[in-house]
């Protein structure tokens, strides 16, 4: 059930479509991700995604687990953020395939990803990590055994999400409460003050009816979860006086043609829904044109974490917040051999009845929660493996060894 609209629009739709015709010569490889987001009702909140004026655009949502108070009807920010790995190294996998003339009979990439949380939000030391990421090749082609070692770690070191992911980007931000801005340190603030609030954007783009849509669902849940709903005074698992937890993501997917892949998640600790994704790889629209691009999906998982863990704090503290929306760009070096040391910016947009000190608060811990902002910020080891022909040739190899 889409409990996002009355409309029957699918999750997932473009809200702006690419146009060759305006498209500008780039001169360089940075790509911006611009991610607008809002809350909506409960746990579930949408985002509107592109990268830049002439690409496309595309309406990602997500909820939580009924665990958590959602409705379950999309996917939580983690699982896109699994999707979106899988994606980009299938979409690498792909290129490096074609730029050797090598004919494959199947590209498959599985992901684990395993966050941890631990601490209390009412003493104020929570704090996320990403543990590690394990990643699986399988592979059936033509090839020897080093040479398909080698074309493995050429897509790892090429992949823009494993690169932002294994070295550390810096974060900035500003608050707006109420209309007023609000002065944060100034490790934390973000220079960037031509960034407007995003309300009257988002609800221009909430009423476009999406028109020639694919007829294949971009994404929809595959297997329902078997989670219970928190009971009625039970205190859910999130927001426990002490939390010790890790979380396992678990990511399937496949090439289907040289520019679409279809991928899975699936929540295996705590256990939760299947869903799955179409993805679209596009030469000259970042964005993807048929389907969210890897890049896209990471900016909206990205954008929905932050803002969880922003209400979330806010709920412990019974801090009054309302009308939560962002503004978050996120670049990407699309070419592997520029060294950049890359920032992102978070613009953070809400009403309530709080004072300056408290929205600091709000942005420090929703930053020092955020499960994605700490991946992003950190070294990461990444563990892979390559499956060769159903034969196994690489176990568990550490790419930074």
């Amino acid at each position: 059930m889409n409990n996002f609209d009355d409309q029957h629009k699918p999750l997932i739709y473009s809200f702006k479509r690419f146009d060759n015709k305006e498209q500008i010569s780039k001169s360089h490889s940075l790509v911006n991700i611009c991610t607008e987001a809002i809350d909506l009702n409960g746990m579930q909140k949408e985002a509107f995604v592109s990268a830049g004026r002439n690409s496309s655009g595309w309406r990602i949502p997500t909820d939580e687990s009924v665990q958590l108070r959602g409705e379950d009807a999309a996917p939580q920010p983690l699982a896109l953020h699994n999707a979106s790995v899988q994606i980009c190294l299938l979409n690498q996998v792909k290129q490096i395939f074609k730029a050797n003339q090598i004919e494959s009979q199947k590209i498959a990439i599985k992901v684990d990803s395993y966050f941890n949380i631990k601490g209390s939000f009412y003493r104020g030391d929570v704090k996320s990590c990403l543990k590690d990421l394990v990643i699986q090749f399988d592979i059936q082609a033509n090839l020897s055994e080093e040479k398909m070692s080698a074309l493995a770690l050429e897509a790892l070191r090429k992949s823009p999400i494993i690169r932002a992911i294994r070295y550390p980007m810096k974060n900035t931000f500003s608050i707006k409460a109420n209309g007023k801005k609000i002065k944060l340190p100034n490790s934390m603030q973000s220079g960037l003050e031509q960034v407007s609030d995003p309300l009257e954007r988002i609800k221009a783009l909430q009423n476009i009816i999406p028109e020639n849509q694919s007829k294949n669902k971009i994404l929809e849940k595959k297997v329902n979860s078997t989670l219970e709903p928190t009971k009625p005074g039970e205190i859910p698992v999130g927001l426990l006086p002490d939390i010790d937890r890790t979380i396992h993501i678990r990511g399937t997917g496949f090439a289907i043609n040289d520019s679409e892949n279809e991928v899975q998640t699936s929540f295996f600790h705590p256990l939760g829904s299947v869903f799955q994704y179409r993805s679209d790889l596009h030469n000259e629209d970042v964005s993807g044109f048929q389907a969210p691009s890897a890049l896209t999906y990471h900016g909206a998982a990205l954008a929905f974490c932050f803002m969880t863990q922003f209400h979330r704090y806010g709920s412990v503290n019974k801090i009054d917040l309302d009308a939560l929306r962002i503004v978050q760009l996120t670049p990407f070096d699309l070419d592997p051999t520029n060294d950049q040391n890359l920032s992102f910016d978070t613009h953070i947009f809400v009403d309530g009845d709080f004072s300056d000190s408290i929205a600091t608060d709000l942005v420090r811990m929703a930053h020092q929660v955020c499960f994605l902002h700490a991946a992003l910020e950190s070294k990461n080891d990444i563990h892979y493996s390559i499956q060769l022909n159903d034969v196994e040739i690489i176990h568990q190899n550490q790419l930074d060894k």
